[in-house]
């Protein structure tokens, strides 16, 4: 587990509007959380914030927690 895997997942549970423990690194943004592109946006806004980091990735690029996990911890490791 990535040591931001936590901060991350508690900021898209937040936005999402649901329970922590149902956000996993497989979890789809759109599919399973229902969110899309502009909330996908706002997120990414916040953990770049959060964790003083900048996310240089497309909505496209980005489609599971997985996904913004490997792109923070590749930056910041």
């Amino acid at each position: 587990m990535s040591k931001y895997e936590n901060q991350i997942k508690k900021i898209i549970s937040l936005r999402a509007g649901v329970d922590v423990h149902e956000v996993t690194p497989a979890t789809y943004f759109q599919d399973d959380l229902n969110i899309g592109e502009i909330e996908l946006l706002e997120i990414i806004s916040d953990i770049e914030e959060e964790l003083k980091v900048e996310i240089k990735a497309t909505g496209d690029e980005i489609q599971t927690v997985e996904d913004i996990i490997n792109i923070v911890t590749d930056q910041l490791d």
